[in-house]
């Protein structure tokens, strides 16, 4: 069964699927966390080709703005788990994976806005990093300007996508102030700097 596109896209699901489709994915579940501005923990599950079984996390903070990371499930528990490559030659699809969960949970909060880091590979440091880069692409490609702001600080890698139905502004300033305390835990980001990128 072909995953959904929500209307707040540029994409279509031909567009998103050009040189390959995505991987089949499962919500798993949808669990509910206390701790500081954090509400819930969206998990979904996928394999690749190569039965490499991955887990993605789209953490939910209570101001409307998700945090995605994803992981090969095998490293769970490994401090340098968003680190850790497979170097199979499914990276592409694994990322369209990632574009087409987005996809899904907008169709539940079509006003959802999303940040994450291109975490550094071992070795590398936080400035502008290879995943950052490939994620920025992607973000380009897949979520439209008319819809969603870009927002970025190439010096953390740190990269947001806006929802326009949302106060821009304010997530800018909330989100300023959680990236110094709480939004990512592997590594340190005391502050951030945003620039907005354009057609």
């Amino acid at each position: 069964m072909k995953n959904p596109v929500v209307s707040n896209t540029v994409t279509s699901l031909e567009n998103l699927h050009k040189g390959g489709y995505n991987y089949p994915f499962k919500r798993l579940c949808k669990n509910k966390i206390t701790e500081g501005e954090k509400s819930y923990d969206h998990v979904y599950t996928f394999s690749s080709k190569h039965q490499i079984k991955y887990q993605a996390n789209l953490i939910e903070y209570n101001i409307g703005v998700f945090a995605v990371k994803f992981h090969q499930k095998l490293y769970q528990k490994h401090p340098d788990r968003y680190k850790i490559l497979t170097n199979k030659g499914d990276a592409i699809i694994v990322l369209k994976t990632i574009v087409a969960i987005m996809h899904d949970l907008l169709s539940q909060k079509d006003d959802a806005s999303f940040a994450f880091m291109g975490m550094p590979l071992i070795n590398e440091g936080i400035e502008k990093t290879k995943r950052y880069g490939v994620y920025k692409k992607f973000c380009q490609r897949y979520f439209s300007y008319d819809n969603f702001e870009h927002v970025y600080d190439h010096n953390k890698s740190f990269y947001m996508l806006i929802n326009r139905k949302k106060n821009l502004n304010d997530i800018v300033n909330k989100i300023k102030k959680l990236a110094e305390t709480e939004l990512v835990d592997d590594i340190e980001i005391p502050k951030v700097n945003f620039s907005r990128s354009t057609k």
